[in-house]
């Protein structure tokens, strides 16, 4: 009769710590109560954004380049990640950044202060970045 006590009360800690285990969880992630910080509170200021292909691929005028580098400035952007090309099936870059230089210079000139770098699709399904022989190919550094 002893054991079927204990283990009675023993089934009902378990249920207890669970229950206060389950509060806690609901607590932390689903009830949170809401901030009224705004968004710029969080921020470090080393946001970034990819740009698409399409800023560099075709010729666009300087104004709505500079029309896009204010409205990354608005959003505290510091970075900007222009996709420039991609690594083809036959091992070479795609000639898809014509206008790469001109968009560069435009958005330079109209926000000097985010730092734009080059984005390079590099399909893993056929580029295989540890092989020395692609590394030395399209000069990647380790």
């Amino acid at each position: 009769m002893n054991l079927f006590r204990l283990l009675r009360a023993l089934r009902n800690v378990i249920i207890v710590v669970l229950i206060v285990l389950l509060a806690l969880f609901l607590r932390g992630c689903a009830v949170r109560p809401a901030t009224d910080y705004p968004g710029s509170h969080f921020n470090q200021g080393k946001n970034a954004a990819w740009i698409g292909i399409e800023w560099v691929n075709a010729a666009h005028r300087d104004d709505e380049i500079a029309a896009l580098a204010h409205d990354l400035q608005q959003h505290q952007i510091g970075y900007a990640f222009v996709y420039v090309s991609y690594l083809n099936a036959q091992g070479d870059f795609n000639a898809s950044y014509d206008y790469a230089g001109d968009f560069v210079r435009s958005f330079k000139q109209a926000q000097p202060g985010i730092k734009v770098l080059a984005w390079y699709g590099l399909p893993l399904n056929y580029a295989d970045l540890s092989s020395v022989t692609v590394r030395e190919h399209h000069n990647v550094q380790r």
